[in-house]
């Protein structure tokens, strides 16, 4: 299952979904037939994510949905960076938060031994 459609099943569906996000129905399911969210998500003309990480409860988070539903540019390659500041931050926190300990550990090791 695409990251769009599950956040969008946890929210509870098209209509509530874009309901949360302010949008028409028809919008939502043109994410879910594109399997991203909009191009608008990543300059930081709308805040969807955010939104719907909000009424998931828990479920997902942002910086998450953000990672996982990019858009793919003409060549096909996913974007690195989105250039939208806020969202480029909750992306660089989460990627931090999944280090493993191991990972975690040796950086403060290393910087120990300075």
């Amino acid at each position: 299952m695409s990251a769009i459609r599950f956040a969008v099943e946890r929210v509870g569906g098209v209509s509530r979904c874009a309901r949360i996000c302010r949008v028409s129905p028809s919008a939502v399911c043109k994410w879910l037939r594109r399997d991203c969210l909009p191009r608008t998500e990543y300059t930081g003309e709308t805040c969807h994510a955010q939104r719907m990480a909000t009424a998931s409860e828990g479920a997902f988070s942002a910086a998450w949905l953000l990672a996982h539903a990019r858009p793919e540019s003409s060549s096909g390659q996913v974007h690195e960076k989105s250039g939208n500041r806020v969202a480029d931050a909750m992306l660089e926190q989460e990627k931090r938060a999944q280090k493993s300990p191991a990972e975690a550990g040796q950086h403060s090791d290393h910087e120990s031994l300075s």
